[in-house]
């Protein structure tokens, strides 16, 4: 498990992997959403009750 912290050195590896762990969190989110929007694009869609408008 990674865990981000804002104590860093001036190191040029550590810069370069927090800038990775930041685009891969960004593109986790970004997979996150997009499945949840097509999830929820497979669900049926409801139906009136009212008798009138069927």
């Amino acid at each position: 498990m990674i865990t981000y912290n804002i104590l860093l050195d001036e190191n040029k590896t550590t810069l370069l992997s927090v800038c990775l762990l930041q685009i891969q969190a960004i593109i986790g989110v970004f997979m996150t959403i997009l499945s949840l929007a097509r999830f929820a694009s497979l669900l049926p869609k409801p139906e009136s009750q009212n008798h009138r408008e069927k």
